[in-house]
């Protein structure tokens, strides 16, 4: 799946990567920009082992998201695991595109806990105040198409 990273609840790892991501983190935190995160939609993953995370770890995922949709680079997977939910998931964007005037990208998540897997690809696009929302799933049809 492409050069895999892992963010482990607020800690990032990977390699001398490590500090940087964690400094990320908490400058996310310190300028509000965990707050921007939660302008992403969460019902879109309603159903799905993303709703089974606590509060806590939602604002965690949220964060860790908006960092991939911000920073990784299309096809470079970013594994996340939840610090008390057993679930971890996988995030990979897949490529970005305009829409109209947002600029957006299509993200594949992959989930895995005790009670069941999911996969999905979803699309989430910059609002005018550049903060990310959520779009879309892709349908099934249109993901098997790439």
């Amino acid at each position: 799946m492409g050069d895999a990273r892992q963010i482990t609840g607020d800690n990032a790892r990977r390699g001398g990567d490590r500090n940087l991501m964690k400094k990320c983190l908490i400058m996310l935190a310190l300028f509000g920009l965990a707050a921007q995160a939660w302008a992403i939609n969460m019902n879109g993953f309603k159903g799905t082992p993303i709703a089974l995370l606590t509060a806590e770890e939602k604002k965690v995922f949220h964060t860790a998201l908006v960092q991939v949709l911000n920073q990784a680079p299309d096809r470079a997977s970013v594994d996340w695991k939840a610090s008390r939910t057993k679930l971890a998931s996988r995030i990979t964007p897949l490529n970005r595109f305009d829409e109209g005037q947002l600029k957006c990208r299509e993200t594949l998540i992959e989930s895995n806990a005790q009670k069941g897997q999911h996969h999905g690809t979803y699309v989430f696009c910059r609002n005018v105040k550049g903060e990310w929302q959520f779009r879309r799933p892709v349908s099934k049809a249109a993901a098997k198409k790439k």
